[in-house]
């Protein structure tokens, strides 16, 4: 069926959850088929009492539904499988879709049936006190420009980010055909959550033979709460990142050669590494980012990031070498079907 399932995926969510809802309420939508599906993905709070006192005498299609398994990636799995219309919107649960949301996207979709996957451009509230580094971190944040020009990034750039973006269901279709079983990244593991789930579906979409595109004229709030706006949680981010950058390496390297031998291909993985590292890290100000950052916790320098995310990268392929050597057999199987 044409139209947009609006997917906002929640965990303890009662207190922002009637503000995204509100948001997509006010959403012009004329001649274009729209429902919101709330994934409740195991919170211990009252988000789905709340979603359903706020939207049930409303003229708007809803459902809601609880996924038991944690991790937003299993949400959005059950979000996909329950969506009626063709097109599934990934909206967040701190996500304030623009009220042109919808009529923008018709005009993409319009434009090439190729296109599996769109992103678009996020802004930060103004009631939100910004501090000075976070210019040069805002991409962390899915805020700001996701590239220069609109249109077709599948070369040049090869994702977008989750918050605000749009997936069409044929792609998907296409994707579960080409083997896909599970996502490797966006799951909770060691202790530490994983980001990357984004980025990961991009991957599969073009490997499904879709395009990823742009627009800056699909536009939302990241409603961000001001607690995260600080240095130690971003840093905690970063280590998410950092880590799920290994498997998407390894997804996309065997997307691209079919077969790798994987104890190779890791050998050859921590010398790139390793030489990047050392070409930098005897220099005065990465030890002076260093201590900025992790010693004086306040705002370092952005090298800081550029450097230990080659730790953090070194370390997931020593200590989680078990878990990467069965995914990339997972992988050969999937991609070479």
């Amino acid at each position: 069926m044409k139209g947009y399932s609006i997917l906002i995926c929640c965990y303890n969510s009662e207190k922002r959850i009637i503000q995204t809802l509100t948001a997509l309420l006010e959403m012009k939508k004329e001649n274009i088929g729209a429902e919101i599906i709330i994934i409740d993905n195991c919170s211990t709070d009252s988000t789905s009492k709340v979603a359903e006192e706020f939207m049930k005498n409303k003229s708007f299609r809803y459902s809601i539904h609880s996924e038991e398994l944690p991790g937003k990636t299993n949400a959005i799995i059950k979000g996909i499988n329950v969506a009626l219309f063709d097109k599934i919107v990934f909206c967040d649960d701190d996500v304030l879709l623009a009220t042109d949301f919808l009529q923008e996207a018709e005009k993409i979709f319009l434009q090439d049936d190729r296109i599996g996957m769109v992103g678009s451009k996020g802004f930060v509230s103004d009631e939100l006190i910004i501090p000075d580094w976070f210019q040069n971190f805002d991409i962390a944040y899915a805020v700001g420009e996701q590239w220069l020009t609109n249109g077709d990034v599948t070369l040049e750039k090869g994702y977008v980010w989750g918050a605000g973006s749009i997936l069409r269901k044929e792609a998907w279709n296409k994707i579960l055909e080409k083997g896909f079983k599970r996502f490797y990244t966006g799951f909770v593991g060691s202790n530490k959550e994983m980001s990357g789930e984004d980025t990961e579906l991009c991957l599969w979409v073009i490997f499904a033979g879709f395009k990823i595109w742009y627009s800056d004229n699909l536009t939302y709030i990241h409603n961000l709460n001001q607690n995260r706006l600080n240095w130690k949680y971003l840093l905690k981010m970063n280590v998410g990142f950092a880590r799920s950058q290994v498997y998407l390496d390894l997804i996309q390297t065997t997307m691209e050669f079919k077969s790798i031998d994987f104890f190779q291909y890791k050998k050859a993985k921590m010398k790139e590494l390793r030489t990047e590292l050392f070409l930098h890290f005897f220099s005065a100000n990465y030890f002076k980012s260093l201590w900025i950052s992790y010693i004086e916790k306040r705002p370092g320098y952005v090298i800081t990031f550029k450097r230990n995310n080659n730790i953090l990268r070194i370390k997931e392929l020593i200590f989680c070498r078990k878990e990467l050597l069965r995914i990339s057999k997972e992988l050969e199987l999937a991609v070479c079907k």
